[in-house]
């Protein structure tokens, strides 16, 4: 066992070389992790922020993004903003200006989703990018939601930080997640784990000294990426847009349909959300997954995303590559009888 853990972790650096040539970065600014919250964490604990320093969050970031801030909140005394985004917003121009807003001259980090997981939300993070550069910060992005689903280069979006997950969209084992770090911000952000020889590494490839760990996993992670490129990234967007973009326009023609994702392909991809009127959300995702044999995990009021002010209620419908439309059509069906009455 020892000999073959050996041989396989010896695969780390193609495996870096293939994920970047994925996100469009150098092999040099890649960290291999376990998922987005390493990641998130990483960034969020191993910038040197001061007292009264700002971060300005968005309105649906997940716990992932949202807590590690939050905990140097407490230990150091920095200051936690968010941005007042709609649910669904109107345009990528809504959301620009919201953070733009919200930025003052003690921002040093502007940090959101660049999908958000509740309503399935992109964000303009290229342009959010700008932004923090203009005002002396840096962009730290969480891509749990991205990589799989469309086509990314990391590289242009011109983001300092990218966490990302690969048990989602990328279809890899649970427990393998990648970091983009910039090489200009490396020499700024401090690794969370030491271990022999960290101090040697000079690029990225300090901030995943996690010493043991299941290397089988990692090597599973090569096989997700060798598959999606077999396949081709921009048929996979395609499909998955058109399978999502065909639920949404149908559900909003059923009555007692809301929708909390736009059908603005500049605002979104695979991921809808949405609400039966008079259903709460727990009891329209079981009858889905008991009587029509569909899957979709709820999204509800509670402490878990308590910055919403508009209250999203409802259940999260996603769509992948290897849906098809007749699945889309049985969701639409299911709706339409629970929406007349039929439950």
């Amino acid at each position: 066992p020892n000999e073959n853990s050996a041989i396989l972790q010896g695969r780390s650096d193609l495996i870096r070389q293939k994920a970047a040539q994925f996100l469009g970065v150098s092999p040099d600014e890649v960290a291999i992790l376990r998922n987005a919250t390493e990641g998130n964490s990483l960034v969020a604990r191993g910038l040197d922020l001061a007292r009264g320093d700002e971060v300005l969050l968005g309105y649906l970031e997940h716990d992932s993004n949202r807590q590690p801030w939050l905990l140097r909140a407490k230990r150091d005394g920095i200051v936690v903003k968010e941005a007042e985004v709609g649910t669904p917003p109107k345009s990528p121009d809504e959301v620009l200006k919201a953070f733009e807003a919200g930025v003052t001259g003690r921002t040093r980090v502007i940090g959101v989703a660049h999908c958000d997981t509740v309503t399935g939300t992109f964000t303009p993070v290229k342009e959010l990018a700008k932004l923090a550069h203009g005002k002396g910060a840096i962009c730290c992005v969480d891509g749990a939601q991205t990589l799989g689903m469309v086509a990314l280069n990391v590289r242009d979006l011109g983001v300092d930080t990218y966490a990302t997950t690969c048990h989602k969209w990328l279809c890899a084992p649970a427990g393998t997640g990648l970091l983009y770090v910039s090489r200009e911000l490396q020499d700024r952000l401090w690794p969370n784990i030491a271990t022999e020889d960290w101090w040697a590494q000079k690029d990225a490839r300090k901030y995943d000294r996690l010493s043991r760990r299941p290397w089988p996993v990692v090597a599973a992670l090569e096989d997700a990426l060798d598959f999606q490129e077999a396949i081709g990234r921009p048929r996979i967007e395609q499909r998955v847009r058109s399978l999502a973009a065909y639920l949404r326009s149908q559900a909003a023609a059923i009555p007692r349909v809301r929708l909390y994702t736009s059908n603005d392909p500049r605002l979104s991809a695979g991921m809808t959300s949405l609400a039966l009127d008079n259903v709460p959300s727990q009891a329209l995702r079981e009858v889905l997954r008991v009587r029509y044999d569909i899957y979709t995990a709820d999204r509800r009021r509670g402490d878990r995303y308590p910055a919403d002010p508009h209250g999203v209620e409802g259940i999260r419908i996603s769509t992948h590559f290897y849906n098809s439309f007749e699945q889309v059509e049985n969701v639409l069906a299911a709706l339409r009888e629970l929406a007349g009455g039929k439950t």
